[in-house]
């Protein structure tokens, strides 16, 4: 059968925050999402970043934001700390043009289009990975920037427990509790966790139509559960079944609504099935909810919801030693519930894709096409082409380009009166190349890309006060990042550097809440049972408005973690968050933690 085993993708398993003994075997880290089929990092000839199990405890990190901040290529704004809206930015990107999923789910709201990842518990995920760069081909809509997807706890060998408890700054608190397994052919996991703190002031004091905005504190609480299962069959055939949700509420600065209560769920079954030694056939059932409640000092005041159902067939075919042919299905059908009437509150679409791979002497190639048919806007047609050519046994290069496409959200196209319902999708065309290289004293990459978006969707005044959105503006993004990792006299180094150029070619400035320049670098040490970690990010200039009339200045933040092992099952862990006291903003006139200082202990065996 087709062994995947020619090319790489060097640092990005390791370019976080994360200490040395987590980091990932990259020749051996297995990945899915680049491709959709198994692979380990090292093949894949995508941008890859895979953080597991071990890298997401020792981090320390409460949120998504906070576990991705130093990865190449990502980038956030934050609307007043821990649980408050959270735009994600990948490669300059609109933040609702990253694929965010959940066990191959979307967890996007169909209203919006975004994600509501300040609400993912991390204390659930198994592990991540990130792919930049488009994946429409692949995925459909919504993948024009990347592909953020997230795999709940899964079992295995032997029978595990583990438990933790912490408090930090701002009264922030952290229980978990978590049981796995795996016995013969059959695995299970169970988790449960709270997350909840007091918070700040998540914005100054502004004075609007409703009256001034008092001073005071803006909670968190977030639950979080999740369970899955599975049995392995005879002939490769496997079955499992998952569940996973968070719900909780999180307090926020306006002047009508003041808080919201929330639930995100998954749940699906899938089948995995070997008819012939040349065949892989895998079936995926699953649903989602997206729930928001916004809540006044009265009561309910607004609420949007949205359900999803998706079905997937997957056929991978070996053509001889060295290729590998994908076939397959995606259906998916949305609907909404909310106190705005829209005038539509379902929609569905179909997808077909084809990918080929192969492999040869000096590299390997990989073609995709997809056609999605939706029943608001018809068809689009995406596609894929990767290239990968060996310099030498330790040095490669990638060429890679896409297309990509999002689709109009149910607030552009039914928005009670102001929808427009001749919106097209929002489409671009992606570049990438790249060099990278594994030597003995570590790893390094560069990568250069170019990305043209075209027909983005924004609300304009097409008659005397009178909006709707309309297909007017048009994104240029140009960006190098620059990875590398490497040991150093025992301690362990990991560092990225990001140029990017995300401009509105409309009005020639830079997209909103976008810095130039990032850069990160960590540094690790093991001695005896105490591992000690430092990690410095650093971030240009951003603007806050369209016609770059308000900036954001640059910051930079240093933050310091330990942990030791007092025994065998007993792990004490601290992080200084924020070390230097840096008072910054990421969203204008919303404010982000001062230092913060999280002690935890963890139980394992």
């Amino acid at each position: 059968m087709y062994k995947k085993t020619t090319l790489v993708t060097i640092v990005a398993a390791t370019l976080i925050s994360s200490p040395a003994s987590a980091e990932t075997d990259l020749e051996q880290a297995i990945v899915v999402t680049a491709t959709r089929t198994a692979q380990t990092v090292d093949e894949a000839l995508a941008s890859v970043t895979v953080i597991d199990r071990e890298q997401i405890e020792q981090s320390q990190a409460h949120s998504l934001e906070e576990l991705l901040k130093s990865t190449a290529g990502v980038t956030f704004s934050n609307n007043g700390g821990l649980g408050k809206q959270t735009s994600l930015f990948m490669r300059g990107t609109n933040s609702n043009h990253t694929l965010v999923m959940v066990d191959g789910i979307r967890i996007s709201t169909a209203t919006t289009g975004t994600s509501s990842i300040q609400f993912i518990s991390l204390s659930q995920v198994e592990r991540i990975e990130i792919v930049r760069g488009p994946q429409s081909s692949l995925y459909g809509s919504d993948a024009i920037g990347g592909i953020i997807q997230i795999f709940t706890r899964q079992g295995i060998v032997g029978n595990h427990l583990q438990a933790t408890a912490g408090i930090g700054s701002y009264n922030t608190q952290e229980y978990s509790l978590s049981f796995s397994g795996k016995e013969d052919a059959f695995h299970y996991s169970a988790a449960i966790s709270r997350l909840s703190s007091d918070g700040f002031d998540s914005r100054e004091a502004t004075t609007g139509f409703f009256g001034v905005d008092e001073p005071d504190d803006d909670g968190y609480k977030n639950d979080a559960f999740s369970v899955q299962f599975g049995k392995e069959f005879k002939n490769n055939a496997s079955l499992s079944a998952y569940l996973q949700q968070n719900s909780g509420i999180t307090e926020f600065d306006a002047f009508i609504e003041n808080s919201t209560e929330f639930k995100q769920a998954t749940q699906g079954v899938r089948a995995k099935l070997m008819p012939n030694e040349y065949w892989d056939m895998s079936i995926h059932l699953a649903t989602s909810r997206d729930e928001n409640d916004n809540l006044s000092d009265s009561g309910l005041s607004s609420y949007f919801y949205t359900k999803r159902r998706i079905a997937s067939w997957q056929n991978d075919h070996s053509i001889g030693e060295n290729s590998l042919l994908t076939l397959g299905l995606d259906h998916q059908a949305e609907k909404i519930e909310s106190t705005t009437v829209y005038d539509k509150t379902e929609r569905n679409y179909s997808g077909i894709f084809s990918q080929y791979q192969a492999s040869f002497s000096q590299g390997q190639i990989s073609l995709g096409l997809r056609e999605d048919n939706h029943s608001d806007f018809g068809k689009q047609h995406t596609g894929q082409i990767n290239l990968g050519l060996d310099f030498s046994s330790s040095t490669k290069m990638t060429i890679n380009y896409g297309t990509a496409y999002k689709a109009p959200t149910f607030n552009d196209l039914h928005w009670p009166l102001l929808g427009n319902a001749d919106l097209e999708a929002e489409k671009s065309k992606s570049f990438e190349l790249g060099l990278q290289s594994q030597k003995s004293w570590g790893h390094w990459s560069i990568r250069s890309y170019r990305n043209n978006i075209r027909n983005l969707i924004d609300w304009q005044e097409t008659s005397p006060f009178f909006w709707q959105p309309v297909n007017v503006n048009s994104a240029l993004i140009k960006g190098l990042e620059i990875q590398t990792t490497t040991s150093i006299a025992s301690f362990t180094v990991n560092g990225n550097i990001n140029f990017i150029e995300p401009v509105d070619q409309l009005t020639n400035k830079l997209l909103p809440r976008r810095s130039k320049r990032n850069a990160s670098i960590s540094i690790d040490k093991q001695v005896g049972m105490l591992l000690a970690g430092i990690s410095v990010n650093g971030y240009s200039k951003r603007y806050d408005d369209v016609y770059n009339n308000t900036k954001l200045g640059g910051y930079g933040l240093v933050d310091l973690r330990a942990e030791v092992a007092l025994s065998t099952n007993l792990t004490f862990k601290a992080k200084l968050s924020n070390l230097l006291d840096k008072e910054y903003q990421t969203a204008n006139t919303y404010n982000t933690a001062g230092r913060e200082l999280f002690i935890s202990l963890s139980y394992s065996n």
